[in-house]
């Protein structure tokens, strides 16, 4: 028997076996995506939406914030000159997301540039607005995506498309930024378009990159992560680009809540976010290594320990792609999953809803099953085999969904709006994902140099 032969034989054994794992695990994805999607079109056709928040202010919370920042944007001078003024949030709050005056605020501490852009959105009633802002979230998610399978060895197909799709329907993520409401499809589309056009290296589509790197500042502790790869590699199209189209939105957002707003952003931000006064924050509740530190520490602790580490991953990720994005076109999707999954991790503010963006490094690095997985490893006998922690990351990005549902089902207290319970073990996950990639991009990086280095014959 030769020697590729023995090395293909375990496949050979276990293909059966294999084959019924990935079965398995579609067919339990499927049936919880039908589940969503069911449940979401009951939503629309029954016209349930002010129904469902009246039972519970917590429902589509997020989306009741964005639609309040578009009233305001469309208010009277002092309104506008005083988006970020509590007591002016709190009558917005009561009225339009049903909040409970006598509670603490659900203060609202987005950006400027997100008043003016959720303009649109104040001109229906509610109701209506939700439903486009969602369906046209999802056929620009879907379609940004697609472009980026351009990119993807496995996930080209129509069919294994669909199926990652599936995935991220079935997803405890998915179902959290539905409930809520939440601007991750968008976020998802913005960034999986900007990826394709930087894996594309035209210097006409880094115009449209930096561009669309620009909108991204709608979540700026992902923005700067993104940039990272542009700043590194000095694709300065990029940078340009997207200083113009911040530049744009900022001159948007100063013509409608004022340049004093813009300056005290990062001052009223970041009291926001450790104050007692004010609800919404729930560091306890996120799935990055803030969320990890409020085990063994105070939140105020917790978040400058979590802030220096991110500042550290930033160089580190810098780096990293200086040293292989530059000139190695080949280990570029490696780089963008790691970036990602970084960004997810380290970013100190993360929540369960923003791991929808995992469908980016499955998108890139991930086979389409287990099957596929491994024939791939024994396609390439001298660069992948039996390489196991590239096997434990596809795993890990396979059963994301089910494992997802399996943590919600056995976790105390079953509440899909919150509970640390529930998504501290995303935290725990991002952070495996994370030293994965690493493992994985530092393998491809010495299997290549190997390559490299071997005289050629002949």
């Amino acid at each position: 028997m030769s020697s590729e032969s023995e090395e293909r034989a375990p496949l050979l054994k276990w293909r059966g076996l294999v084959r019924c794992f990935d079965a398995g695990n579609v067919a339990v994805i499927a049936c919880i995506a039908i589940v969503f999607l069911t449940a979401q079109g009951t939503v629309w056709a029954k016209n349930e939406f002010e129904g469902m928040r009246a039972k519970s202010y917590m429902l589509f919370l997020d989306f009741s914030k964005y639609y309040i920042c578009g009233k305001m944007a469309s208010g009277d001078d002092y309104v506008r000159a005083n988006v970020y003024d509590a007591n002016l949030q709190q009558k917005y709050l009561t009225e339009y997301s049903l909040t409970d005056a006598k509670k603490p605020i659900e203060y609202i501490a987005y950006p400027p540039i997100n008043f003016p852009l959720m303009k649109p959105l104040a001109l229906l009633p509610m109701s209506q607005a939700f439903h486009i802002y969602w369906t046209l979230g999802l056929a620009f998610s879907i379609g940004a995506t697609w472009l980026l399978s351009r990119q993807s060895i496995f996930f080209r197909g129509p069919l294994n498309f669909l199926t990652l799709w599936l995935a991220i329907f079935a997803s405890i993520p998915m179902f959290r930024a539905y409930a809520l409401g939440q601007f991750s499809l968008y976020l998802l589309g913005l960034i999986a378009l900007y990826f394709y056009f930087f894996l594309r290296q035209s210097k006409k589509l880094d115009w449209s990159a930096g561009a669309t790197l620009a909108l991204t500042a709608i979540k700026p502790q992902y923005c700067i992560f993104l940039a990272i790869p542009a700043l590194a590699t000095f694709r300065w199209r990029i940078l340009i680009a997207a200083a113009a189209g911040e530049a744009v939105l900022l001159a948007l957002a100063a013509a409608t809540v004022g340049i004093k707003n813009i300056i005290d952003f990062p001052k009223i931000v970041l009291f926001a976010d450790q104050t007692s006064l004010y609800s919404g924050v729930f560091p306890e509740q996120m799935v990055n290594l803030r969320a990890i530190f409020c085990l063994f520490t105070a939140p105020h602790l917790a978040m400058k320990i979590a802030s220096a580490l991110g500042l550290a991953a930033m160089v580190a990720l810098a780096w990293l792609w200086y040293k292989h994005g530059r000139k190695r076109s080949d280990l570029m999707a490696r780089l963008v999953a790691l970036t990602v999954c970084v960004c997810l991790t380290t970013s100190p503010h993360t929540n369960v809803y923003d791991c929808i963006l995992l469908c980016i490094p499955a998108l890139l690095t991930m086979p389409s099953s287990f099957s596929a997985s491994l024939y791939s490893r024994f396609r390439s006998l001298e660069t992948k085999k039996h390489f196991w922690p590239e096997e434990l990351l596809t795993l890990t990005l396979l059963l994301y969904a089910p494992v997802g549902w399996l943590i919600f089902l056995l976790a105390p207290g079953k509440n899909i709006i919150g509970e640390a319970s529930i998504t501290l073990p995303f935290a725990f996950i991002n952070m495996l994902l994370c030293a994965l990639q690493c493992v994985c991009l530092r393998h491809e990086s010495s299997a290549a140099a190997s390559r490299s280095t071997v005289p050629k014959t002949g």
